[in-house]
């Protein structure tokens, strides 16, 4: 879930430690709270890094981990 203050474009990517992408979805915000969602049950379990990009530029990357 994530904040918005209006119509922005986020890409997100799910990349493992290599930095391939095993998943990634596109959306455009709405002002207030938004929520993106994967389906990774068929991702191995393991680190992984989460990229969100708005408006083309990267703004965060958060590690997670998938068991």
């Amino acid at each position: 879930m994530f904040a918005s203050g209006g119509n922005q474009r986020y890409a997100f990517k799910v990349l493992d430690v290599v930095g391939r992408t095993v998943a990634e979805k596109e959306v455009v915000s709405v002002e207030g709270e938004n929520l993106v969602t994967f389906d990774l049950f068929e991702v191995p379990g393991g680190i992984y890094f989460l990229n969100v990009d708005a408006n083309g530029q990267e703004t965060k990357t958060i590690r997670i981990a998938i068991e």
